[in-house]
């Protein structure tokens, strides 16, 4: 019988709280292709200003998501690298909306992908082989007038994409992206992140690295990576500069430059984040006809704002709101991928059930940034 896709939605306009761990439960009908959670917060009555730091946006409130089968890991990972894996499979941005102005609504997508491509019928999870089968995630918001969100207006949307059939289940491949360590760069030296190596047993194809620092350029806290087997005495991925590999990431996945478009709420001489260097093009303006914006300083992704009254002239006191379109020529902000399966078919990758380890290593330039890694696996279930 030839099977069927079926997107069904699990919750609409999920009431939620401030603070929370949310469980649900997901189907365990079919083959799960993919699930999309799309997050919604209500900013403060007056702005979600956020002056000289990381903007409030509900990606940062976002601390972690999980799927969980039989309460083993199927997905791991915090809310940044969840957009981040889905950009890089996806090659597009996941769907968002940020902004600081008065009771303004921030939205945010988060795709969870069981496959390789929309209409995948190889790749997906075998639902049916899971006594218990949920989708988690936490999040933290924080609640003010001015520099936050406004209490009690948290939403969520959850979206499952399924394919009905009478396959086998141990016919199809699972695909598991989970968070490996976390690692504080150091100002010089070398490093295995983690310091034993990845985790062993699977089909390694894929490894993310998002990386970041305030007010810092890429490429300047992290400046080479490497990837061996066997304690380096194989090296499938040699020395390379971070923002070359960027640019390699870019030509592979035919991937757009990576964009910020925002809202700001600021006056003159205030600086904000956009949580993106490697910066080619800023333009932003002002919200209000009388008033004209640019920037005085951009150092790494803090950029310094100058306003001025036309009328007067005269530099502006008073807040207001500033559209901000900012271009990079990374693919993907403050991350590299380092794909060892290109033509998506696992004829490639590291079977690490066959070797001693699997080495990442970086090279340091710059201490204090926070260097998240993570990978995908490819797991095939055995015959019953």
């Amino acid at each position: 019988m030839p099977g069927a896709w079926q997107i069904s939605t699990n919750q609409d306009q999920r009431v939620g709280t401030d603070t929370e761990t949310v469980t649900i439960n997901l189907s365990k009908a079919n083959f799960l292709s993919e699930v999309q959670l799309t997050l919604r917060m209500t900013n403060g009555a007056t702005s979600n200003a956020t002056i000289g730091g990381d903007q409030q946006n509900i990606v940062n409130a976002v601390s972690r998501i999980e799927v969980l089968g039989n309460g083993a890991q199927l997905k791991n990972y915090r809310g940044w690298e969840c957009i981040k894996w889905a950009q890089y499979l996806r090659a597009v941005k996941p769907p968002h909306n940020r902004r600081e102005t008065a009771a303004g609504v921030q939205m945010q997508n988060f795709p969870i992908l069981f496959d390789r491509f929309t209409g995948d019928e190889l790749c997906m999870l075998p639902a049916k082989l899971f006594k218990t089968l949920v989708l988690r995630w936490t999040n933290t918001f924080p609640i003010s007038a001015t520099a936050g969100f406004a209490t009690g207006t948290a939403r969520a949307d959850v979206i499952e994409e399924e394919w009905v059939s009478d396959d086998q289940p141990n016919s199809k491949i699972i695909l598991r992206e989970t968070e490996v360590t976390q690692y504080t760069t150091l100002a010089t030296g070398a490093a295995r992140v983690p310091v034993g190596g990845l985790p062993l047993g699977n089909l390694i194809t894929k490894v993310l690295m998002h990386n970041y620092l305030r007010s810092v350029e890429e490429g300047t806290t992290i400046s080479y990576v490497r990837l061996g087997i066997n304690n380096m005495s194989e090296i499938p991925f040699g020395l390379t500069r971070w923002t070359a590999l960027q640019d390699k990431n870019k030509l592979d996945y035919m991937m757009e430059d990576d964009e910020v478009a925002q809202i700001f709420t600021m006056k003159n001489a205030d600086t904000f984040d956009i949580r993106m260097s490697r910066l080619k093009s800023v333009v932003c303006m002002d919200s209000l006809a009388v008033t004209y914006a640019n920037f005085t300083t951009i150092a790494g992704d803090t950029l310094t704002v100058n306003q001025s009254d036309l009328a007067t002239p005269s530099a502006v006191t008073s807040v207001n709101g500033i559209h901000v379109i900012a271009r990079s020529e990374a693919p993907v902000a403050n991350c590299v991928f380092i794909d060892m399966d290109k033509k998506k078919d696992f004829s490639g990758g590291i079977r690490s059930n066959m070797v001693n380890s699997v080495d990442l290593e970086v090279t340091n330039a710059g201490a204090g940034a926070l260097c998240v890694v993570s990978m995908q696996e490819a797991i095939t279930i055995p015959a019953a």
